[in-house]
């Protein structure tokens, strides 16, 4: 089992130092899974920066463990 992390547009949205470019980039997040060789389809945390704060407000207080979701 292997799993990988994937992010854009963060640097804009943190950084005082960021390009123009970097700027216009959606902020995006997201889980991909490969089991046995097989990649699934990635599990998209959030689009844009309303999608991450609703993801941030609706996050459970307690941990998940990576299985149950």
């Amino acid at each position: 089992m292997q799993f990988k992390l994937f992010a854009a547009g963060l640097d804009g949205l943190l950084s005082d130092d960021a390009t123009e470019e970097e700027k216009n980039v959606e902020v995006t997040a997201g889980l991909g899974l490969d089991l046995i060789d097989v990649s699934l389809r990635p599990i998209t945390f959030f689009v844009g920066e309303t999608g991450l704060m609703s993801a941030l407000w609706n996050a459970p207080s307690e941990l998940t463990p990576a299985l149950q979701v």
